[in-house]
């Protein structure tokens, strides 16, 4: 799928698997995270993985399921040809 970029006034490619897709993908999995743990937070149970591994395990299973839910989300899109792309402070609609 190609969207213009209004702002540099050129065609951009958001098939699945180019680079501008997956940084879509990776900002989507981020605000998922976001909405249950803040960046403190996830620097702390990494840092302790090994003391606290039932946190860290409930942390990551948290993570892989935003990563599901992001992949859900953007094939949805792409199915119905919702227009979106990245800009500096994250997702935006065209």
């Amino acid at each position: 799928m190609e969207i213009r970029d209004e702002n540099l006034q050129k065609k951009v490619d958001m098939t699945k698997g180019t680079p501008l897709a997956n940084s879509i993908y990776g900002e989507l999995v981020e605000h998922l995270i976001e909405q249950k743990y803040n960046i403190k937070q996830e620097i702390a149970i990494n840092r302790q993985r090994d003391e606290k591994p039932e946190q860290f395990n409930t942390y990551n299973s948290y993570c892989e399921e935003c990563k599901a839910k992001a992949k859900e989300i953007l094939g949805i899109w792409w199915k119905i040809g919702i227009k979106y792309s990245l800009s500096p402070v994250g997702i935006y609609f065209l």
